[in-house]
C-alpha cells in the first residue's frame, strides 16, 4: 500500500530525498573550500593553457599542434578512466580530504612545472607529459 502524502516529508519525492547544495554545505562545510580550490584549479589551467601552451605548441610542432595535444589528452583520458577505481579506493583509506588534496596538487603541477621552466619546448613537453599523468 503506498504511503499518504502527510508521512512523506516535503523535500522528498518518490521516496528519494532532494538534496540543494546549501544543505550539501551545511552538512559538510569544508566541501565548499574544496570547491574553491577546483575553481581557482580551472581557472589556472584555462588561462595559461590558451595563452602559452597553444602558441607555444604552435611554434614548436607547427601543424601538428591539434594532432600532438589530442594524444595526450587522451592518453590523460584514458590513464583517468584505468586509475579512477584505484583512486577511489586510496579514498576509501585514506580519507576524501587527503584525496581531494592530492588530486589537487597532481592538478596544479603542470601550471607550476610550466612556470618554473619556461615558456621552451622542454616546458611544452613537461606540460603535456605531467598534465596526460595527471589523469
Amino acid at each position: 500500500m503506498a504511503a499518504d502524502s502527510a508521512s512523506v516529508p516535503a523535500a522528498t519525492k518518490g521516496g528519494v530525498e532532494k538534496s540543494t547544495m546549501v544543505a550539501v554545505l551545511k552538512r559538510n562545510p569544508a566541501s565548499l573550500l574544496y570547491m574553491l580550490y577546483f575553481g581557482i584549479h580551472s581557472a589556472m589551467m584555462a588561462v595559461p593553457y590558451y595563452l602559452v601552451i597553444y602558441d607555444l605548441g604552435a611554434q614548436v610542432w607547427g601543424k601538428s599542434m591539434t594532432h600532438r595535444l589530442v594524444l595526450f589528452d587522451g592518453a590523460r583520458l584514458i590513464l583517468g578512466v584505468v586509475c579512477s577505481g584505484l583512486f577511489g579506493t586510496l579514498g576509501d583509506r585514506l580519507g576524501n580530504h587527503v584525496t581531494v588534496t592530492i588530486e589537487l596538487l597532481f592538478g596544479f603541477a603542470p601550471i607550476l612545472l610550466i612556470m618554473l621552466i619556461g615558456r621552451t619546448p622542454t616546458g611544452l613537453y613537461v606540460f603535456c607529459a605531467v598534465r596526460a599523468l595527471s589523469g
